[in-house]
């Protein structure tokens, strides 16, 4: 039962094309606002979820500072993160 604050958004999935290889069918997704992200930023994310082990609050803020470090590389913004 949902709580009486709680409200479903409904979500559009993202844009899936098929082509199919030999007989079988691939999906490849593709980024509804034409970014991609580079494949150290993901491997940084596991790493982290990896490293920070059961505890949700070393996760967090270790997701934190790698959303700081892509904003200032991406996009050159310096992000303060609140103590």
């Amino acid at each position: 039962m949902a709580d009486a604050a709680t409200t479903e958004v409904p979500v559009s999935p993202p844009a899936v094309s098929s082509m199919s290889t030999r007989g079988s069918s691939v999906s490849l997704r593709q980024a509804e606002d034409g970014d991609v992200i580079e494949r150290e930023w993901v491997d940084a994310v596991k790493k982290a979820a990896t490293d920070s082990g059961e505890d949700p609050y070393e996760l967090a803020r270790a997701l934190i500072a790698l959303k700081v470090e892509y904003m200032k590389k991406r996009y050159n913004q310096d992000i303060k993160i609140p103590e």
